[in-house]
């Protein structure tokens, strides 16, 4: 039987200024998962990661977290945030510490973890992302792909059992992009779920376990990587392409380069391995 980490029932959040970002959105997300959320600006995928965050609460609707409903209560809350991790798009937005070590160590102190601790969950963090080595250098001196991994060494520090990320390889290059998204892969494979949103229909097929498509505020589309990516009126809504390496398969087993009898590619290595 699947477990669902986080149920989202019917939930609507306009803002102040009367943008309605979440109209009726609903998903599950499965303990354990790889979740990847696409949508256009404006889909209301930030203001989701909010509201499951809790920094948001939804007008109408709920929110459950490992079957129980989120409260707006202040120790139920710190206590949420202990176990749902958000990394921000833009990682300036989320340090502000004067060096590596003490970012990382900001979150872990705040839940009033004693000091060994505290020591053990920062030295793992930093040890996962890479960043041992920059534990005593500024803040405001790291690259920006640096920042990304202090900025998740920091959610991760908290022992979160839901990692959030919103745009995590966003204005990074190829390179420090497939390295953020390895390190995801691994932390996954330890026992956290993690969601993510993304433009990029090539990364979420290779990622994710399952695709939610967001369009004004509700999910369009959901499923498997491989149903969602195969539905070409749900991407023609959408506006999405299908992923580079769904396409090339489809049109090498149209020419009858490929038999048949041979998963769905889920990565251009995989494609590679077939040919």
């Amino acid at each position: 039987m699947t477990r669902y980490i986080i149920q989202v029932e019917d939930i609507h959040y306009t803002y102040p200024d009367g943008t309605g970002a979440l109209r009726g959105l609903s998903l599950s997300v499965a303990a354990g998962s790889k979740t990847a959320v696409l949508g256009a600006n404006g889909s209301g995928k930030t203001t989701l990661f909010l509201c499951l965050n809790g920094l948001l609460k939804p007008q109408k609707g709920t929110i459950c977290f490992d079957g129980e409903t989120l409260s707006q209560k202040r120790q139920a809350l710190k206590k949420l945030r202990s176990r749902v991790g958000i990394v921000f798009q833009d990682p300036d937005t989320q340090l502000f510490s004067a060096s590596v070590l003490q970012e990382v160590a900001f979150g872990p102190l705040n839940l009033g973890l004693k000091k060994e601790e505290v020591l053990r969950r920062v030295t793992r963090a930093m040890e996962i992302t890479g960043i041992a080595g920059l534990q005593d250098k500024a803040t405001h001196l790291l690259s920006y792909g640096q920042k990304k991994r202090v900025a998740i060494a920091g959610i991760l520090a908290m022992e979160p059992e839901v990692l959030i990320c919103d745009e995590p390889t966003a204005w990074l290059d190829q390179k420090h992009a497939d390295k953020i998204m390895d390190l995801f892969c691994r932390i996954n494979r330890a026992g956290t779920t993690v969601i993510i949103s993304t433009h990029d229909p090539d990364l979420a097929y290779a990622f994710a376990d399952r695709i939610v498509i967001l369009e004004q505020g509700s999910v369009l589309g959901a499923g498997g990587p491989e149903a969602v990516f195969l539905d070409d009126d749900l991407l023609a809504r959408a506006g999405l392409r299908q992923p580079q390496v769904l396409e090339t398969y489809r049109k090498l087993r149209a020419g009858g380069y490929l038999r048949e009898g041979f998963p769905l590619p889920r990565t251009r290595e995989e494609l590679l391995q077939m040919l």
